[in-house]
């Protein structure tokens, strides 16, 4: 007794020739099937370029919140939020950020009525900074930091005013493990959500 054997048409055949109906229909079920499998190739999910973004860039992961309160001196004080979303530890330099706890440089930018104030506040010049001048950030933990604006900001006249975050984080993600070790980290602008309030 003689046995068919059917041969599958390569998807890659292009070659100009007429074929029967039952191959042409095997060719166009072929071809989309190898465009199905090209597009899931070309198109990852975006949970997955996001992943893919903070392993890349742990400081990535850091979620910035800016807003402005009333200091206990009665005048307008910044209030910095951030968070780790991430999975690795961070070591994180307070130099140059609201977590030094006083104004050493102008680490934010603020307007009045669309017009950059001038920053009133101390510069200084630094030494090599100490374990002690970092700020440790665990996989998601939250740390705050309230800095007055004066006297580094003059903030008494009336308008709409914008501040917006100007330091650079610096820092280290630290060894999550044997066989892992600690990165340094190059310096990266702060990403944070800006506000506005006003003066009357």
């Amino acid at each position: 007794m003689n046995t068919l054997r059917r041969t599958p048409l390569p998807c890659h055949d292009d070659t100009p020739v007429a074929l029967p109906a039952p191959l042409q229909r095997g060719r166009a079920r072929c071809m989309a099937v190898a465009l199905v499998a090209a597009m899931s190739v070309g198109a990852p999910p975006s949970a997955a370029a996001d992943v893919s973004t903070a392993a890349s860039d742990p400081l990535a992961a850091l979620h910035c919140t800016l807003a402005v309160e009333t200091a206990a001196t009665g005048g307008p004080a910044l209030k910095a939020t951030v968070h780790n979303a991430g999975t690795r530890s961070l070591r994180l330099l307070r130099w140059g950020t609201p977590f030094e706890g006083t104004w050493r440089a102008p680490i934010v930018r603020i307007e009045r009525d669309g017009q950059p104030l001038d920053y009133q506040g101390p510069m200084v010049k630094r030494r090599a900074p100490q374990l002690r001048d970092h700020l440790t950030l665990k996989p998601g933990q939250t740390v705050q930091a309230v800095l007055p604006l004066a006297p580094a900001w003059v903030i008494d006249t009336p308008g709409q005013y914008r501040l917006s975050a100007a330091w650079m984080w610096q820092g280290q993600v630290l060894a999550s493990g044997p066989g892992h070790a600690t990165t340094t980290l190059a310096p990266t602008d702060a990403v944070c959500t800006q506000v506005q309030f006003s003066r009357p």
